[in-house]
């Protein structure tokens, strides 16, 4: 209960596709987010992506033709009571 956000940041140093896995116990949204501010708290900055686990134990998705910059990964529980641990891997290649 109360659990908080885990938050992943890192950097692209070209156009990239992504590729983020997950395996959890509880309910999860993923959020990304490009940090176009660093003065910004890193959900104030500009939305890429936000995908929704349902509550699947494990799952994978797509996120392409990412700009180089600097990224958030944002992980927040979709409700509370639903908070739980979750491994993330996110592997990527240049993008075309």
């Amino acid at each position: 209960q109360g659990g908080g956000d885990a938050v992943f940041s890192f950097e692209l140093t070209s156009k990239a596709d992504l590729t983020i896995e997950w395996a959890q116990a509880g309910n999860h949204a993923l959020a990304l987010y490009k940090e176009d501010d660093p003065r910004l708290p890193c959900d104030a900055n500009i939305p890429v992506d936000c995908h929704a686990t349902a509550g699947a134990i494990t799952g994978e998705y797509q996120v392409s033709g990412l700009a180089l910059g600097k990224y958030t990964l944002v992980v927040d529980a979709d409700k509370a009571g639903a908070e739980g641990g979750v491994i993330l891997q996110i592997t990527g290649s240049p993008s075309p």
